[in-house]
This record gives C-alpha cells, sequence and structure tokens, in this order.
C-alpha cells in the first residue's frame, strides 16, 4: 500500500526542477484498506487490487483539502533513535536503553490523562519531487504547515523485551526505524482522538475564511468507532460541530488508512483521514 501511495504522490506533483506543485495546491490522497482484505464489486469478491477516484479541480475553483487526525496528543522531549534491532525494534534512545528512558515519561506528571501510549516518529516531509532546500520545497512546507498537516506517524507501543528494548508496530514497509529518527511519545484516547479531529476540521475552515466544505470523504479506522468512543456517530458529530453544520458526507471504515503527513502519504492506523471538497 504505501507503495502506492508513494506513486500517488509522484503523479499529482508537477514534475519539475524545483518539486513546486501546480498553482500552489497541495495534492490530497486519502483511502483505506479493507476490513477483511476483500472487495464486493458487481456481487463478486475480491482479495487483491485497488480502486479509486482522481477529482481535479482544474480551473473551476475546486479545492480538495486533507484533513488527518490520527487520534492522539504529543507529550515530553523529543527522543533521537540511537539502535535499532530489525524493522520494529528500538534499541537505543538517547544513547540509552529504552525502558529506562521511556518508563519515567510514560509514568511521569506529564501524560494528558487516560489513554493508549503511542510513539509518534518525525518523518521527511518534504514532495517525493522536491530538491532540499528550495524555494519550491520551503514554500510547499510552510503551506503544509499553515494547513495543519500531522508532521509524524503515530504508532503503537507493544511491549519491552527482556532486555528492555522497544517493540512498536512498523512504520510503512519503504520507511524501516532508522538510527536518527526523532520519537515523542503520544497519548491515543477517545476525547484526545475527538478534540483532535474537531480542531483539525476547525483549522482547515479557518484557512477558508471559516467556510465550512460542501462534501467530504471520510474514512476512519474500524478501531475509532463504537469500539472507541462507546457508542456509533460520534466523529459524524464532531465534524457537523466543527463545520456548523450538516455537510454531504460518504465514506467507510478501514483497516488502515491513507493520508498526509507533510508533503507525502502515508499508510496509517487508529486514524480519521477525510477529503474535504469546496466549490
Amino acid at each position: 500500500p504505501q507503495g502506492w501511495a508513494t506513486l500517488l504522490d509522484r503523479a499529482l506533483a508537477r514534475n519539475d526542477s524545483e518539486g513546486a506543485y501546480a498553482g500552489g495546491r497541495l495534492p490530497a490522497v486519502v483511502g483505506g484498506l479493507p476490513v477483511g482484505n476483500h472487495v464486493f464489486v458487481d456481487g463478486e469478491s475480491h482479495a487483491g487490487g485497488c480502486f479509486g477516484l482522481a477529482l481535479d479541480g482544474g480551473e473551476e475553483g475546486v479545492q480538495l483539502d486533507a484533513v488527518v487526525s490520527q487520534g492522539s496528543v504529543p507529550f515530553g522531549p523529543w527522543l533521537k533513535i540511537t539502535g535499532v534491532g530489525g524493522n520494529h525494534v528500538i534499541t537505543e534512545l538517547d544513547g540509552q536503553n529504552p525502558r529506562e528512558v521511556l518508563l519515567p515519561l510514560i509514568n511521569g506528571p506529564d501524560v494528558p490523562g487516560d489513554g493508549h501510549t503511542m510513539a509518534g516518529v518525525f518523518v521527511d516531509p518534504t514532495p517525493v519531487t522536491s530538491l532540499p532546500g528550495t524555494d519550491a520545497s520551503r514554500a510547499s512546507l510552510a503551506l503544509a504547515a499553515m494547513e495543519g498537516r500531522p508532521n509524524c506517524l503515530v504508532r503503537p507501543m507493544h511491549h519491552f523485551t527482556p532486555e528492555g528494548y522497544l517493540v512498536v508496530s512498523p512504520l510503512p514497509e519503504e520507511l524501516p526505524y532508522a538510527i536518527g529518527m526523532q520519537l515523542q511519545l503520544h497519548c491515543h484516547s477517545s476525547a484526545h482522538a475527538l478534540n483532535e479531529l474537531r480542531s483539525r476540521a476547525e483549522h482547515d475552515a479557518a484557512m477558508h475564511g471559516g467556510r465550512p466544505p460542501d462534501a467530504a470523504v471520510v474514512i476512519a479506522c474500524g478501531a475509532r468507532g463504537s469500539s472507541l468512543h462507546g457508542e456509533e456517530g460520534v466523529e459524524s458529530k464532531a465534524l457537523r460541530s466543527a463545520w456548523g453544520r450538516d455537510v454531504p458526507t460518504v465514506g467507510f471504515f478501514a483497516g488502515g488508512e491513507l493520508g498526509p503527513v507533510g508533503l507525502k502519504t502515508y499508510l496509517h492506523g487508529y486514524t480519521t483521514s477525510c477529503l474535504v471538497i469546496r466549490g
């Protein structure tokens, strides 16, 4: 799935020496993997392949933006990964044993309420076609920050090994954990998920003069329904509250969600990824 996301990023970016985006607009790729790994089309079940829809505002003034909520808030300091063992085992943080570094933070006073502790890993935010340090790259990064796009990938932390190494969910297949990456703890909960989703939707509307979208596509993790919030329709109500009115919306629950972090598209978990459309 990550390979497809990278391919879409390259196809949507203007392929010039600066890596700039046409019209100054950032492409927005959202989507998801089906729960159960099957897709039903015309009464037939398919265990492979994909389908999608490309929307281009063109000269009609249609604006397409992404709102991505990973359902967590950061806490504690940034920590540098200084040792790895395999695709999802971190053996050293800031030159120290991960268990000795993280347990005081996980059990410390800065934890923002109840929830599950996760790892947020800062990833390269530059466009797939950009030249680092170019004016176009810097301008695109500034626009991504203004739009409120996330700047890290959040992954569940599983356990510590007997040696004190941290076992964490893998990053996308093309992006293994590596020495030099920066990590920050995050707290994931129903309250944080709703607050972040509402905040990002409100920020998106503020970027358009307070105007809500005319339509939206919402792909939510299957674990962010009633299993997280205790009842159905909670996130739909949060979006309606942020937008101030009902917005025509379609979507589905997914077992892995696609959405941008910085200027690249990544495969997420426990995430709600929205495409908001304004005509």
